[in-house]
């Protein structure tokens, strides 16, 4: 299973974000990755704000991220992970997807695939 296989409705529904608008001059693109997020990702597309403004290249960041970190050392086992471990990895970090505040982010998004 990969985690960007699609997005519910018609993709030209989604808005991007402007070039270079992050939130709080940190979190940036669709998924509000950072630069660090986009480096352990392998640097997709090259230049870390043109790829934040590029649906495939955030994917393709989003997708790298996930790989990398959908491993025995992070999750207990290897590929494929749930939709939970994958939310838990983007959103928390590979060393954070056991923490508390991990635990009520994950309820967020848990809470929003059940609607």
């Amino acid at each position: 299973m990969r985690n960007t296989d699609g997005h519910p409705g018609p993709a030209e529904e989604c808005e991007m974000r402007p070039y270079r608008y992050c939130f709080m001059s940190i979190y940036c693109g669709p998924y509000d990755m950072t630069h660090d997020y986009w480096l352990d990702a392998g640097s997709p597309g090259g230049d870390f704000y043109n790829c934040m403004v590029d649906w495939a290249c955030a994917n393709q960041t989003l997708d790298n991220y996930i790989d990398r970190y959908c491993i025995q050392e992070v999750v207990g086992h290897g590929p494929p992970c749930s939709c939970e471990e994958q939310t838990r990895i983007h959103h928390c970090g590979p060393y954070g997807i056991n923490t508390e505040h991990c635990d009520e982010a994950w309820q967020v998004y848990e809470k929003c695939l059940s609607n």
